[in-house]
């Protein structure tokens, strides 16, 4: 995700239907040159990314956060907050990796109220499966 000069992060959108998931990806197309490989950037900031994942009743959470590669806290900014400005309190959680410290992470004040997701990422495909997450969506019931 292109997010300026400050540097660039992945991020997981979940969706609560694949009819959303195909109307997220005809529009993420606009922004993403070739959209049917797996690590593309796309030409808008994670802060707009908030209203599209939105517009489809999805929700957005910041991969990674700690990773010095392609990670808010490794790569762009000290504070998530600065990056989602007012759209913050829309995000309902992090993904911490791999090698992530939970209780680590527990210590920074503007994750008080974050879920944690502790998945392996989708370019970990022996671990892609170890663990799942139920996410109940503020607007559908899964």
């Amino acid at each position: 995700m292109n997010i300026g000069k400050t540097g660039s992060a992945h991020n997981l959108c979940y969706f609560p239907c694949l009819n959303d998931i195909k109307a997220f990806s005809k529009e993420m197309e606009k922004h993403i040159k070739n959209i049917t490989l797996s690590s593309q950037r796309a030409d808008i900031s994670a802060y707009e990314l908030v209203d599209i994942v939105k517009k489809y009743n999805g929700e957005l959470i910041p991969a990674h956060c700690f990773t010095p590669h392609k990670s808010f806290y490794g790569n762009c900014t000290d504070r998530l907050e600065k990056i989602f400005k007012e759209k913050y309190s829309q995000i309902p959680g992090i993904e911490l990796g791999l090698s992530s410290d939970t209780f680590l992470a527990d210590q920074i004040s503007e994750l008080e109220t974050k879920t944690f997701l502790t998945n392996s990422d989708a370019h970990s495909l022996p671990k892609i499966a170890r663990e799942y997450n139920k996410i109940r969506s503020r607007r559908h019931k899964l």
